[in-house]
């Protein structure tokens, strides 16, 4: 056969033998995403809805196909939050670009990987679970103390803004033992983390409608191995402060010996140390531990109990 019977021949051999020079032809958009959609929809949770939104680019040579999409992940919002499901882990609505490959193999294309590039947004769909905000067990734990605070817990109002990723829970709080009254309204502020997908408390901070009321007008009395001590303290004022008296049968021998010996002070606390008060007449502290849980107040290292 001369080149040119081949040359002719060649053409023939190829179509009726089914054959093609040229390289396959790819899948539709549509076809190609409805196969990213469907199987995205394969590994997600029950409740989230997927989106493929639109191809990004595509690369096809040959017998390889590899396409970049942006999808988005609706999360199902539940109906009802309770107190035993996380504080800051709302149900997001998130857009990710995904990258299929495609391979060309016995006469079609499948699909030989999709995996997920970036998240290109991820927004939250809820605010905090204030549920979680207002345990009914309304205990804070205070450090070191034998005993928990317990504060009843009320939810006010809540402010959130989706949209900028801010939310505001203003919750009432007040408690009462046998030392003080406290209570009042507190904001907290937390803002959407696109990183972790989570809220994060930004500030926690006191209303002006915050009030502190002390129950400690009396006398208490130490008692030691060799000798009683009394205080007698007034009524705390409205600027925290209060008048201590101090009686012992050693400051009475002072007295009656004729040495000057303080026998009382006033003292302040502060809203840096709301459980402390100090005098400048005096570098002994009336302290209340514990916040008020165990019904004692110290006097520097001494310990007092109601009389």
């Amino acid at each position: 056969m001369n080149k040119t019977t081949y040359k002719l021949a060649l053409p023939l051999l190829l179509a009726l033998c089914g054959c093609s020079l040229s390289a396959p032809e790819p899948l539709d958009e549509r076809s190609l995403l409805a196969e990213v959609e469907q199987s995205l929809s394969s590994q997600v949770e029950v409740g989230t809805t997927v989106t493929v939104r639109q191809l990004m680019t595509r690369t096809t040579e040959g017998d390889s196909d590899i396409a970049d999409v942006l999808v988005e992940l609706d999360e199902e919002t539940p109906l009802l939050r309770d107190f035993a499901q996380p504080l800051d882990e709302p149900a997001l609505r998130i857009e990710s670009l995904y990258r299929a490959e495609y391979a060309y193999e016995d006469k079609r294309w499948t699909m030989t990987r999709l995996d997920k590039l970036e998240d290109a947004a991820v927004r939250p769909k809820e605010g905090v679970n204030v549920m979680a905000l207002t345990s009914p067990m309304g205990r804070t734990y205070v450090e070191g103390a034998p005993k928990e605070r317990y504060w009843n817990l009320e939810f006010d109002r809540q402010d959130t803004d989706l949209d900028n990723g801010t939310d505001t829970v203003y919750l009432r709080k007040t408690s009462e033992n046998a030392l003080l009254t406290e209570g009042g309204t507190i904001k907290y502020s937390y803002v959407f983390n696109e990183g972790t997908g989570k809220w994060e408390l930004a500030e926690e901070s006191v209303m002006d409608d915050w009030q502190r009321t002390y129950h400690i007008a009396g006398q208490w009395e130490y008692e030691g191995e060799n000798d009683r001590v009394t205080l007698t303290i007034s009524e705390v004022d409205a600027n925290g402060e209060m008048t201590i008296r101090m009686d012992s049968g050693w400051i009475t021998a002072q007295i009656l010996s004729g040495i000057d010996t303080k026998t009382s002070w006033k003292a302040k606390t502060s809203e840096e140390r709301p459980f402390v008060f100090e005098s400048d007449e005096t570098s002994y502290a009336i302290t209340i531990p514990d916040e008020g849980e165990t019904n004692v107040i110290k006097l520097g290292e001494y310990l007092f109990r109601r009389r």
